[in-house]
Formats: structure tokens, sequence, C-alpha cells
């Protein structure tokens, strides 16, 4: 494992509800790091609110 950063857009009813960058502990790989950041998007969301979303896309990430 290791620590990443991943640009993300994630989207709920076709309408995106949150995007930007994350760090993200993970494996170096497109799927595990895109259930990483869909793991802390649902953290977010318990702490603060704002939706699960239905959809996760990863567009790039790279070594932290």
């Amino acid at each position: 494992m290791g620590s990443y950063i991943a640009d993300y857009l994630a989207t709920k009813n076709g309408l995106v509800i949150y995007s930007g960058t994350l760090a993200v502990e993970s494996e170096a790989n497109d799927g595990a790091i895109k259930s990483a950041v869909a793991a802390e998007l649902m953290n977010i969301n318990s702490q603060y609110g704002g939706g699960i979303p239905d959809s996760v896309t990863v567009s790039s990430w790279s070594e932290a």
C-alpha cells in the first residue's frame, strides 16, 4: 500500500455532487484507487452530509 493523490468526479442521478482531489491509501492500480476514493467519499458523507454517489470516476492519480 502507498499514498496517492487522485483527481475524481462523483455523481448521483447524473448530477455532480463531489469533484476534486483526494489523498488516499491504496494499492497502485486503477480499481483499488477508485475504491479508496469511493470509501473516502462515504466517510465524508457520514461526517458532513452531501450524498452518496452512484458513480465515481478517477481521471488521474499519482504517488503522494
